[in-house]
């Protein structure tokens, strides 16, 4: 069974080693437990607002 999460988001210097940490705690699980991550889709989030992003479409 595939899971899809989206909107899960990185600052712009972050790198993308920090996914399965960030899917984990989502999930509540432990980083060791998430396997088999794929992104889907990455796009950037440069809104005025608030400091650029990435955010991130995942398959788990």
């Amino acid at each position: 069974m595939v899971l899809k999460i989206n909107g899960l988001t990185l600052a712009v210097g972050e790198g993308e080693e920090l996914l399965p940490a960030r899917v984990a705690s989502l999930l509540g699980l432990s980083a060791e437990a998430v396997s088999g991550l794929r992104v889907i889709r990455r796009s950037v989030d440069a809104r005025r607002s608030r400091p650029p992003r990435f955010v991130y479409l995942l398959a788990v």
